[in-house]
């Protein structure tokens, strides 16, 4: 069986299609390793044909899985965008951490000037210059850039009631609002129950 797996072992490195003749060897090589167990000689044929065998297969299954013919019709894909770094920790995935992104949400939130936000008063027991520009922003009612927002005569009858429900409920369940509410109307709906 050793010689006869020796010889096929030789046969199949000058074959073009080594794949079934290495089967035939390695059966014959099993064999021989049965009947000689101790036979180092045997165990490393068997073992440099097992290799051989599972080399091709390996080759051609990922050959398969990434070769052209599969998804020969669709282009590369365009390399996912790095994620940003942050301009203040240097950590990935955030732009701005810390005092800055929370005055820059302010500033947004606020429809104020980013430097009009970021400026603090010389003690917290004062309202500061933010406070006296919310104001003005509020006071002028000619000025475009701020909305107040739609008003409370802008919900319906049924609406405002369930608007009402809801403030005053305490306990769960709470009644479901019966279309959206901006956060302004709910304010004043409280408000006005509340005086």
């Amino acid at each position: 069986f050793f010689r006869r797996g020796l010889a096929q072992q030789a046969l199949a490195e000058k074959s073009e299609n080594p794949r079934p003749i290495l089967q035939a060897a390695r059966k014959d090589l099993l064999c021989a390793a049965k009947l000689e167990p101790g036979n180092r000689q045997v165990r490393k044929s068997l073992e440099a044909v097992t290799k051989a065998l599972e080399a091709p297969q390996k080759a051609w299954e990922c050959s398969f899985l990434l070769g052209s013919d599969l998804y020969g019709d669709r282009q590369a894909s365009k390399p996912p965008t790095p994620p940003p770094v942050c301009s203040v920790c240097g950590h990935l995935g955030h732009s701005v951490c810390g005092k800055a992104s929370w005055l820059a949400q302010r500033a947004e939130w606020l429809a104020v000037p980013e430097t009009e936000v970021a400026k603090e008063p010389d003690s917290f027991e004062e309202e500061g210059t933010l406070m006296s520009a919310l104001r003005e922003i509020r006071s002028s009612k000619d000025d475009e850039d701020y909305q107040c927002g739609p008003d409370l005569s802008d919900l319906s009858d049924d609406d405002r009631e369930a608007l009402e429900d809801c403030i005053e409920s305490t306990e769960r369940p709470y009644p479901r609002l019966r279309g959206p509410v901006t956060l302004t109307q709910a304010v004043r709906c409280a408000v006005e129950m509340w005086e």
